[in-house]
């Protein structure tokens, strides 16, 4: 796997809002890295998983089936994109830590 930046996760997160915001026939101007999309019209916790998943595979970052990018893990705090974006990047540290060996079998990367 690549290693991504910041920036084109970013990218990668605002094509995605822009999308589902297209979908809704809701404008798409505006959005940018401090767009906060749960702030936005019709963008609602299922839309939140949706866009997790569409940013998922723009990006083929593994996010956690019970993650929401656009949400802290307790819910409690909506995310900006940048602040989605910083989470991806912690899960491609994770990942990146760790690879799958010829056998098959998931070794630790040296």
């Amino acid at each position: 796997m690549a290693t991504a930046t910041k920036e084109s996760f970013i990218k990668s997160i605002k094509e995605a809002v822009s999308s589902i915001l297209t979908d809704f026939g809701l404008p798409t101007t505006g959005i940018g890295a401090s767009t906060c999309p749960h702030k936005i019209e019709q963008f609602d916790s299922d839309i939140g998983i949706f866009g997790t998943v569409m940013v998922s595979a723009a990006t083929g970052i593994q996010i956690p089936l019970d993650e929401n990018i656009f949400v802290t893990k307790t819910g409690n705090t909506m995310r900006t994109i940048e602040q989605a974006a910083d989470r991806l990047l912690e899960l491609q540290a994770e990942q990146t830590r760790t690879k799958r060996r010829p056998d098959g079998e998931v070794g630790v990367a040296s």
